[in-house]
């Protein structure tokens, strides 16, 4: 496996996916030697170091109820599954990251928070569907999507798609939303 192959598939299980993995994107063509400079071989050592911090990823157990925690950031969705532990702990179940394309990039912000939720819980959809989900965002954005009319836009379809889940929505001012924060 080639290192950007390992990057992709490791960044599932670290933070800081969207700030630093935009700058180790190969910079060379298939049978060529990898060209770094400074910056890059500095992004490649802290990817390294990253990796060797990897937390620990739990099982979902059936007895407690999931939380789904997402926030937008300059560049991408960040999303965090967890179920807490007896002491208010989270157990990590699944980080999920990924950039914004150059469509979303020009979201309104209501529409990136609500693109978060829908994308995590379309990645998710086999842990999440027929559990009790606490769905915890910094923002109404879901309030503001079920509050409008136009069902024939991707609004429209956004929302027919949440009514398909059963949860709560928590709203968690953004200096608690840490742990999708902490992915961006």
């Amino acid at each position: 496996m080639t290192v950007p192959g390992s990057v992709q598939l490791a960044t599932r299980f670290r933070t800081k996916h969207c700030a630093t993995c935009g700058t180790t994107s190969p910079t060379s063509q298939e049978g060529h030697s990898l060209a770094m400079g400074t910056g890059a071989r500095q992004t490649f050592n802290n990817l390294k170091a990253s990796f060797a911090n990897i937390k620990q990823l739990y099982h979902p157990q059936g007895d407690q109820p999931l939380v789904l925690q997402t926030d937008t950031c300059q560049n991408g969705l960040d999303a965090v599954l967890y179920q807490q532990d007896k002491n208010g702990q989270p157990n990590v179940i699944v980080y999920a990251s990924i950039r914004r394309n150059a469509t979303e990039q020009h979201y309104h912000i209501n529409e990136q928070e609500c693109l978060a939720v829908i994308w995590t819980m379309k990645k998710y959809r086999y842990y999440l569907e027929g559990c009790c989900l606490i769905l915890r965002t910094d923002s109404k954005a879901l309030q503001w999507l079920h509050e409008s009319q136009n069902s024939k836009t991707k609004l429209g379809w956004w929302d027919m798609f949440l009514k398909e889940f059963i949860f709560e929505v928590q709203h968690c001012p953004g200096k608690t939303n840490n742990l999708p924060d902490a992915l961006s």
